[in-house]
């Protein structure tokens, strides 16, 4: 096998794996866009906390606080909120 052969055919198998890293990439951003697309519209929580965080959500932006003594209305969490998106949350539900 001389040199220039395997030059050209190391580029070309660099080509194929980029192009098929960058299919697999788009095929996994496309997958999840489509199945954050269908959840929006699905009528019912898809995760057992989802309501809560909407709830804690709701009293941060009413002045109400996050951790009081559980009632027949509210339970609070026995953990911190996630800390990174709560804030955001906060901000996009404020009305």
């Amino acid at each position: 096998m001389n040199a220039a052969f395997a030059k050209g055919l190391f580029k070309r198998f660099s080509i194929a794996l980029q192009w098929g890293c960058a299919a697999g990439g788009a095929g996994f951003l496309f997958s999840f866009i489509y199945v954050a697309a269908k959840s929006m519209s699905y009528p019912f929580h898809l995760e057992w906390m989802e309501g809560q965080v909407i709830d804690v959500i709701s009293r941060v932006t009413h002045g109400l606080p996050v951790y009081t003594e559980p009632s027949i209305d509210y339970v609070p969490f026995i953990y911190t909120p996630y800390i990174s998106t709560f804030p955001l949350s906060c901000l996009i539900y404020r009305r």
